[in-house]
């Protein structure tokens, strides 16, 4: 008997429901709380346990997280909490309420295993405008001056280096000039690292110019979506 070959198209498609599978399965990774867990959860945080769901952390097994059960024979309560168990006792140690950006209080791959936050992005993004962007070509400076034309090196690292060109104009004064930008100060804004600080040298220009501008120190801040 002649043995039939699958086609190479479906043996690819069942790979990757595996893997979607695989993939599905990881993404949960706290845990439903046994009976037990979730009878001292509930006790700790003066619920009855019919009204509140329990998950441990498959992180961290000794932080749990309970929220409303949505039992209808319940009275519902806004958010979620996090408790430790240390030393067999579990303590309230976070209340989720909605804040943005992962929690001091908590481990980070607890708080990302709860949902409560997302890992940080690979990436590393820059205030514009009151948007976080990723190596812009422009950036604005001031009221009166922008950098364009920028091109970067070291992006993603601790500092990346940026030249282009100055574009100033006021009232009294029009004028480019070739800069150099570094940006430092990494810091986590909701889910994305951004560069907090920016160093301005002016690379040209008359030396008026340069003591006015060069030298100049910013803090970004984290933009206005997250």
């Amino acid at each position: 008997m002649t043995r039939r070959r699958r086609p190479l198209a479906l043996l690819l498609a069942l790979g990757a429901l595996v893997v979607l599978g695989l993939v599905a399965t990881s993404a949960l990774a706290s845990r439903a709380a046994t009976d037990q867990e979730a009878a001292a959860v509930a006790a700790a945080a003066h619920s009855d346990v019919q009204c509140v769901t329990v998950r441990i952390s498959t992180k961290d097994e000794s932080y749990a997280e309970l929220y409303s059960a949505q039992n209808p024979d319940c009275t519902d309560a806004d958010g979620a909490a996090v408790f430790h168990n240390a030393g067999g006792v579990w303590k309230s140690v976070y209340e989720n309420s909605g804040q943005e950006g992962c929690p001091r209080e908590l481990p980070q791959a607890v708080a990302i295993d709860f949902k409560i936050c997302s890992a940080p992005s690979r990436k590393v993004y820059v205030a514009r405008d009151g948007r976080l962007v990723y190596k812009p070509k422009t950036l604005p400076n001031g009221a009166h001056s922008g950098f364009i034309g920028m091109r970067w090196t070291g992006w993603n690292t601790a500092t990346a280096v940026g030249r282009g060109t100055m574009d100033y104009q006021d009232a009294y004064e029009k004028f480019q000039v070739k800069v150099r930008v570094t940006l430092t100060s990494r810091k986590v804004c909701g889910s994305k690292r951004t560069y907090q600080h920016m160093h301005v040298t002016l690379l040209g220009g008359t030396a008026s110019q340069r003591k006015i501008f060069g030298g100049n120190f910013n803090r970004l801040g984290c933009g206005y979506d997250e």
